[in-house]
């Protein structure tokens, strides 16, 4: 679970044989948007080849606005965690890179492998 300030909620906790998968997205206080992801367990070692692999997706305060209205939103009116969980629901991908580079949503990523 993230440990920076700000506003989260959790899209993902799920536990299977060997596995566990968790993905939550947070405000920070200064706007930006961050999708954090953590796998764990035997098929994370089996790609990667350690039991561990985390990734965040920030986007920047600026272009935010952007993002709510990929999501369906209303900039300005509708929350952007709200508007995530709501299409999240329809729609698991628009919380991924492949999402954001359809609608052209400015993106930094971040990943790492390893226990």
């Amino acid at each position: 679970m993230p440990q920076d300030e700000g506003r989260v909620i959790r899209l993902r906790k799920e536990r299977s044989d060997g596995d566990w998968r968790s993905l939550w997205v947070r405000l920070k206080p200064d706007g930006d948007v961050v999708i954090e992801g953590q796998d764990l367990g035997d098929t994370v070692e089996k790609h990667w080849g350690s039991r561990e692999y985390e990734w965040d997706i920030t986007i920047r305060a600026p272009d935010v606005p952007g993002y709510v209205r990929a999501l369906g939103g209303t900039p300005g009116r509708d929350d952007p965690l709200a508007a995530v969980k709501r299409r999240f629901k329809e729609d698991e991908r628009c919380v991924t890179q492949r999402f954001l580079d359809e609608h052209e949503i400015p993106y930094g990523f971040w990943s790492r492998a390893g226990d």
